[in-house]
């Protein structure tokens, strides 16, 4: 472009500078006069007429620095010798000044009749709309790397808590049940039953943060979508054992399901913990919390009550994001990806996780075909 200028103009010299208020940095430049100024030279700002152009926001165009009324005793032309020159303004699409198109020769030239100006005015905007768009480009490239250092340090978290953080739980679980095995004191029986929950509430965590990294990766959770017709007893197992780990709570259950259902059973179970778990730490802790499970219509409905605190709408439209924590009665349960990840898995199954909060019970309830 620098040359098309160059030969349209009859200059020798043009370029494209970068101006701030304290120098001129050129970053593009076609020189025929061996002016000796590479992209990336500095020129102090006050030995040029580009720092009029910055301050005034308009163009300089001289024809002749010997005949012109405003620049034939200016001290900057005798510096570079030249009689024919011009500075047009860049600006960034923003608005924001970027520096100037500029151009000069030893000769005198025209330059300032009505169409050259018009076309150094339109050459100025090709130019800002170019280093637009290598910004563009160089943030999406910096973007792109950084994105790749993410997905590299998330491969290693999955692989950390795949096996590095999995290898020390199971060897603390086989210790506590060894403990078990051989000792008879009760306080001791206690305290390894606690030990025992306290490795299934990391294994827990250590899933959902596994399932969430999946998530994000892949889009919808990975499920093995299979006729399974033992989904009642799947359910009735979850509950069982949500019913140890909280020995002071009342859980009861509704299961009705007739027909096969095709599912990643896992997945299910996993949804309806997640859902279980939610009601038991955020409802009310003197009340039951009811699951409902049924096939009617060709569909599979699941549904987890609770008695408690109405959740304002505005929450409403948030507990399904990712680290989205309740905030009831001072209670935050773990890292607030269990319900995210429970209606990754609706989704992974073509169906729906909704919430309704009223009358001082909240409900959630999944709706899939079978």
């Amino acid at each position: 472009m620098l040359r098309v200028i160059a030969h349209t103009t009859g200059l020798r010299w043009v370029a494209v500078a970068r101006v701030t208020a304290s120098d001129l940095t050129i970053c593009a430049v076609h020189d025929e006069l061996a002016f000796g100024f590479a992209p990336g030279a500095v020129l102090e700002i006050t030995k040029t007429l580009c720092d009029k152009v910055r301050r005034e926001q308009t163009s300089i165009i001289i024809d002749n620095v010997a005949t012109d009324r405003d620049y034939h005793e200016h001290p900057v032309p005798p510096i570079y010798g030249f009689q024919s020159y011009f500075s047009i303004p860049i600006h960034r699409k923003g608005g924001e000044f970027f520096g100037t198109l500029c151009g000069l020769n030893t000769a005198p030239a025209k330059l300032s009749d009505e169409a050259t100006r018009e076309s150094l005015e339109l050459y100025a905007q090709l130019l800002s709309s170019q280093i637009d768009d290598r910004h563009s480009l160089s943030a999406a490239r910096e973007a792109l790397v950084e994105e790749q250092d993410i997905s590299k340090m998330r491969e290693r978290l999955i692989g950390i808590l795949g096996h590095d953080l999995r290898t020390p739980l199971s060897a603390i679980s086989a210790c506590a049940g060894l403990v078990r095995l051989i000792s008879e004191d009760e306080r001791t029986l206690k305290a390894m039953s606690r030990i025992n929950l306290s490795v299934e509430r990391i294994s827990m965590l250590i899933d959902s943060v596994m399932d969430f990294t999946r998530s994000k990766v892949g889009g919808a959770l990975a499920s093995n979508l299979e006729p399974h017709c033992q989904m009642q007893q799947v359910l009735a197992h979850v509950i069982e054992e949500l019913k140890l780990a909280y020995p002071d709570r009342t859980i009861t259950a509704d299961l009705s399901l007739t027909d096969p259902i095709s599912c990643d059973a896992m997945r299910i179970a996993q949804l309806a913990s997640n859902l279980l778990v939610n009601a038991l730490l955020h409802g009310d802790q003197q009340a039951p919390v009811r699951l409902e499970a049924r096939t009617a219509d060709n569909r599979f409905t699941l549904a987890v009550t609770n008695s408690g605190d109405v959740i304002p709408a505005a929450r409403l439209a948030t507990l399904f994001d990712p680290f989205s924590k309740t905030d009831r009665k001072g209670k935050q349960g773990g890292l607030g990806l269990g319900l995210y990840i429970a209606a990754e898995i609706a989704k992974a199954h073509h169906g729906e996780l909704g919430v309704e909060s009223s009358a001082g019970k909240t409900v959630f309830t999944l709706t899939m075909p079978l």
